[in-house]
């Protein structure tokens, strides 16, 4: 509803520019939760509630990610001062190509397959590390080889059900991960720059962001339960 108000279009955007408070951003998509997501949402959060911040210290969080050299669209947002001509950014087919990275912290010191994910993990995981292991419902996380692989190596996994983003710390890695890779509006010719620049963003990550995410555990577990099941603001 339009206010009349003997104000600028510009003075307005000069306001909210202004303002440390407001940011222009994309508004990020939100899974639907439907009452059996939010069910199986208490349950997990029931079962970890009790979890303080050493035994979460305790778990490995991992993921994977798709990065396009041409950059994500959501880091296509920017404020335009009118009186300039407007920054454009080049697209290639399927985003000029793309890398699947996967990841996993814990706190202390192109698309996968069953066997390339569990050569991922037996090669770069677990011979580093004796802890909990948690990971998502994906299908190379769930598929029989992998089972099979786990439990010879007598790795203690943690499954958590579907529609959990928000319970999982290393969503939250992604995005500073992003951000920094694709800083200034960054894209990239060759996948071999892409990868270098993703591999030096994330060593750039201090441990204390690290230690920061994985405990915040303890919160998230209470502010599920304290929501029903909904999804909060992480």
């Amino acid at each position: 509803m339009a206010l009349a108000l003997p104000v600028s279009a510009r003075r307005i955007r000069d306001i909210l520019q202004a303002d440390p408070n407001m940011n222009y951003e994309k508004r990020k998509a939100s899974p639907v939760l439907t009452k059996k997501h939010k069910e199986a949402r208490l349950t997990w959060a029931r079962a970890k509630v009790s979890w303080d911040v050493t035994k979460w210290g305790n778990c490995v969080f991992s993921d994977e990610m798709k990065f396009n050299l041409d950059g994500p669209d959501c880091m296509q947002y920017y404020w335009h001062d009118l009186r300039r001509e407007p920054e454009v950014y080049s697209t290639r087919q399927s985003g000029g190509g793309s890398v699947m990275v996967s990841a996993a912290f814990w706190a202390s010191d192109g698309n996968q397959n069953s066997e390339r994910y569990i050569y991922t993990i037996s090669e770069y995981l677990l011979p580093f590390i004796d802890r909990v292991y948690d990971r998502d419902n994906a299908p190379i996380h769930t598929s029989g080889a992998t089972k099979e692989f786990l439990k010879e190596e007598n790795v203690d996994v943690m499954d958590r059900p579907a529609k959990l983003p928000d319970l999982n710390p290393i969503e939250n890695m992604w995005g500073v991960l992003a951000r920094a890779v694709y800083a200034h509006g960054r894209q990239f010719q060759t996948r071999e720059d892409h990868i270098e620049t993703i591999q030096a963003s994330w060593a750039a990550i201090g441990q204390d962001l690290i230690t920061k995410l994985v405990e915040s555990m303890p919160k998230r577990c209470i502010a599920t339960l304290e929501l029903h099941g909904a999804k909060m603001k992480y």
